[in-house]
């Protein structure tokens, strides 16, 4: 059976998760903190975890290829985050 997992990531952070293999990402959303990102993922509870990495960057900020994205998020402030996984 599936569920949803909600995660929180700080902006700037480059941060790993430990999800059951599989996860899907589903959405991203501002906290109404101006530096954090919420984010949910479709998982199933039974299988396996496997670490999975994310990071949050600003508009204009360098990412390597190895980032693909998965969300944009409009934050107070007007501040807006892009949530990124590492895929490499």
């Amino acid at each position: 059976m599936k569920t949803v997992w909600k995660y929180q990531i700080d902006v700037g952070a480059k941060d790993t998760y430990d999800m059951p293999k599989v996860a899907k990402f589903l959405h991203a959303a501002a906290t109404g903190a101006p530096d954090v990102v919420e984010f949910w993922m479709e998982v199933v509870p039974d299988l396996p975890l496997e670490p999975r990495f994310f990071a949050i960057f600003g508009t204009g900020q360098t990412i390597d290829e190895f980032w693909e994205y998965r969300a944009t998020v409009q934050a107070s402030l007007g501040l807006v985050w892009h949530l990124y996984e590492y895929s490499k």
